[in-house]
């Protein structure tokens, strides 16, 4: 019985912590674009974003992706 409790407890935080992490996003979406440029590669050492932001990984880094990398 208390494994059971343990397991709602983590599960009811872990939702709680997807809704918080859900707000911000939605009202900051250019961290969507900061997490996925922290999670790149370490060989990346420079990276240059166009001022708005906008579709920046889809329109500007996957064009110039290689046909079979993005298979």
């Amino acid at each position: 019985m208390r494994q059971e409790y343990n397991i709602r407890r983590v599960a009811e935080a872990n939702s709680e912590r997807m809704k918080l992490e859900a707000e911000v996003l939605k009202q900051n979406p250019l961290l969507i674009q900061k997490i996925i440029a922290e999670r790149l590669s370490d060989k990346v050492q420079i990276m240059m974003v166009p001022n708005d932001g906008k579709f920046f990984f889809a329109n500007d880094v996957l064009k110039g992706l290689h046909p079979a990398a993005v298979r």
